[in-house]
């Protein structure tokens, strides 16, 4: 770049200002070139860590007609963004003083900031720039700050939301000191929240969190106070002095009997409460037996014989026991009884209960469905369930009984009350799979019992279907287009065959690759297309990209069918034409279901629909489907044999000539050759 010779080149680096928590750092530029040229600074964070970079100051005084001015930021000098953070953007530079560019949305932090300003030069001038500045964040330091539109001042805090906000970081404290040493603190407050007046050190605050600490009073007042009282405190106690030159002890005492009280006061509705705490107290002793009240005087106990003690409560664990006691019968009169750490209830109504360990005798639960209520237990190591509540199971010389109930023994028709293998035998029934059960347990395959047909032959003599190597009741599944593996004895590729008898089995099937089958396996557009795919999305689809014209309703289209032309109902955009009028005329007749068949005669349903012969793409007024039924007649063909359709719905058969019914079942047909005896 070349500078002009009538002008001046000038850059200052300024000190690093600290104001507030924010790092202001200003270059100052006042020159002009002949040519266009790019200016790129220095790191203008060096040997300063900042926690945020937010916003670019720069004053352009000049931008002559033809010249322009864009600029770049980086961490690196390496790679420049513009403000939005976009790779090689930039940021145009507009005349004035003040502008700023937020830089908030790169969200930089750290040592390191550049800036590069591209000049364009009219061939005589280019704009001139008088100064830069970078405001930064550094929240570690923070100082002092006032806000320009509220004039709240913060110390150590950025952004006050009051007339002065304070605050420190660590064990910092904030004193206010009547010494400039700061000696004698006259206000303390540290950072767990503790405040002391008249205190110097933390240790006033004896390690506590939220503690207002008043400084011991080195000499107590004499003087009436101007104010309307002087809070001080005095061998522990803390005292209020009066205008009238009255010292009361602010610990809660009734200021004629000088008895302890609890007083307090509602400033809304005025009213008082006062809750005499030594009356309170006496009761709860006289309650609970315990011993709460001690009277002490010059620190000394005073004991009931009116001697001195050493302050220690007698008898600790007699009172205990006396209180718990207390408790227990308390608790006893709700129906709750505690011993030993055991609470036994007559019934807990919860929505829920957790609990580590549960010992369960019986437990009722709720049929979801039907709300019936079902008693379970365990019985000599079974799980037992009976239709009752577990309060009505009783047992009567071994059976069990329910009261309510009609029934109340184990028989025939009441298997659920033969809970064991005892009860259910002893009523001649059979006991297996730990239920009663009217039927001895089948030990043989049949047709109620598929599931004991161990092998294919057993499960096609009772009709079953043999596949995953067992008899089922259902013949279809579901088979997936795998090939026969030799030696699982599945029927893999569901073809019938399984194993070695079916000759496409393969033990090691050969690896899947990208065809029409497996789709998936394309991971290029060539092989998607060899494979008769569609490529679209980067991904091989077995369907084509939707788009208007492809007969599919798709996200978007009003109507689509199946072309782009204008005029027909749809237009060339999928969108609903309202100029197509339906011109519905009927369609051929198709066969449907059969309604009745006799030996020799079917009859059938025929359907037909309209169509509109308009093709419009949007259906007006169409008529309902029609339906007829339609006999047809016929006879099943039999060996040698005519036939003829009956008006009763039979078929006659004869034989044809030379042939007989030799059996006399006609089903057959007619099997055997006339011989004609022509012997004389």
């Amino acid at each position: 770049m070349t500078l002009n010779s009538r002008k001046t080149f000038l850059i200052l680096l300024s000190a690093i200002i600290i104001l507030a928590g924010f790092w202001s750092v200003k270059e100052v530029l006042a020159a002009a070139y002949h040519t266009s040229g790019t200016l790129t600074s220095t790191n203008l964070l060096t040997g300063k860590t900042v926690s945020s970079i937010d916003s670019f100051v720069y004053n352009l005084s000049a931008k002559p007609d033809g010249t322009g001015a864009t600029i770049q930021f980086s961490q690196d000098n390496t790679n420049w963004y513009n403000s939005a953070g976009d790779s090689g953007g930039t940021n145009t530079l507009t005349m004035g003083a003040n502008n700023t560019i937020d830089l908030s949305v790169l969200a930089w932090s750290g040592p390191n900031f550049y800036y590069k300003i591209a000049f364009t030069s009219d061939g005589t001038d280019t704009p001139v720039l008088d100064d830069i500045r970078i405001n930064c964040s550094d929240n570690a330091n923070l100082v002092f700050t006032i806000q320009a539109s509220t004039g709240y001042v913060g110390i150590g805090d950025t952004t006050p939301d009051s007339a002065l906000e304070v605050s420190s970081a660590g064990d910092d404290y904030f004193m206010i000191s009547s010494y400039a040493d700061g000696d004698g603190n006259i206000l303390i407050v540290d950072s767990a929240g503790n405040m002391g007046l008249g205190v110097s050190s933390e240790t006033a605050f004896g390690g506590g969190q939220g503690v207002f600490s008043i400084g011991e009073s080195v000499t107590v007042p004499t003087a009436n106070p101007v104010s309307a009282a002087l809070f001080y405190v005095e061998l522990g106690g803390m005292y209020v002095y009066d205008s009238s030159g009255t010292a009361t002890l602010l610990s809660p005492h009734d200021p004629k009997t000088g008895e302890w009280i609890f007083l307090s006061k509602n400033t809304i509705t005025g009213r008082e409460l006062r809750v005499e705490m030594e009356q309170l107290v006496k009761y709860l002793d006289d309650t609970f037996g315990t011993d709460f009240v001690k009277e002490f005087q010059d620190g000394q106990l005073v004991e009931e014989d009116g001697t001195m003690g050493d302050g220690t409560v007698d008898g600790a664990t007699g009172e205990q026991s006396v209180f718990v006691l207390k408790i227990k019968q308390a608790l006893a009169s709700l129906g709750l009884f505690v011993e030993n750490g055991i609470a036994q209830l007559k019934e807990v109504v919860t929505d829920k209960l957790t609990a580590k360990t549960a010992r369960i005798e019986k437990m009722e639960m709720v049929d979801a469905i039907t709300g019936d209520i079902y008693c379970t237990w365990i019985e000599r190591g079974e799980m037992k369930k009976v239709k009752a509540r577990c309060d009505q199971i009783e047992y009567l010389n071994g059976q069990m009984i329910i009261s309510g109930q009609v029934s109340e023994y184990c028989d025939y028709e009441h298997l659920n009350l033969c809970t064991s293998q005892e009860l259910c035998e002893g009523e001649s029934l059979f006991w297996y799979g730990g239920e009663c059960h009217r039927e001895m347990e089948p030990s043989s395959c049949d047709s109620d019992h598929l599931n004991l047909c161990a092998t294919e032959a057993d499960c096609l003599d009772v009709a079953g279907f043999w596949y995953n190597n067992s008899c089922n009741i259902e013949s279809e599944q579901i088979c997936e287009p795998v090939l026969e593996i030799c030696d699982d004895q599945i029927d893999n590729d569901c073809d019938g065959k399984t194993d070695a008898d079916d000759e496409d089995c393969q033990n090691d099937p050969p690896p899947l690759v990208c065809d029409s089958e497996h789709l998936d396996l394309c991971t290029i557009e060539a092989d998607c297309l060899t494979a008769e795919g569609y490529w679209y999305n980067s991904i091989c689809n077995i369907a084509p990209e939707s788009y208007c014209g492809d007969n599919n309703l798709d996200e978007g289209e009003e109507c689509d069918d199946g072309n782009i032309e204008d005029g027909d109902g749809c237009s060339s955009a999928c969108q609903t034409e309202v100029s197509c009028i339906s011109d519905w005329q009927p369609g051929d007749w198709q066969s449907g279901s059969t309604v009745e068949t006799t030996a020799c005669g079917t009859t059938f349903t025929q359907t037909r629909t309209y169509i509109d012969t308009n093709d419009c793409a949007i259906e007006q007024d169409k008529p309902a489907d029609e339906t007829q039924e339609v006999a047809g007649a016929f006879c099943q063909a039999l060996a040698n044999t005519d036939n003829s359709c009956q008006p009763d719905g039979t078929c006659l058969y004869t034989c044809f000539n030379g042939f007989t019914d030799s059996n006399s079942d006609m089903s057959d047909g007619c099997e055997s050759v006339l011989v004609t005896d022509t012997s004389s």
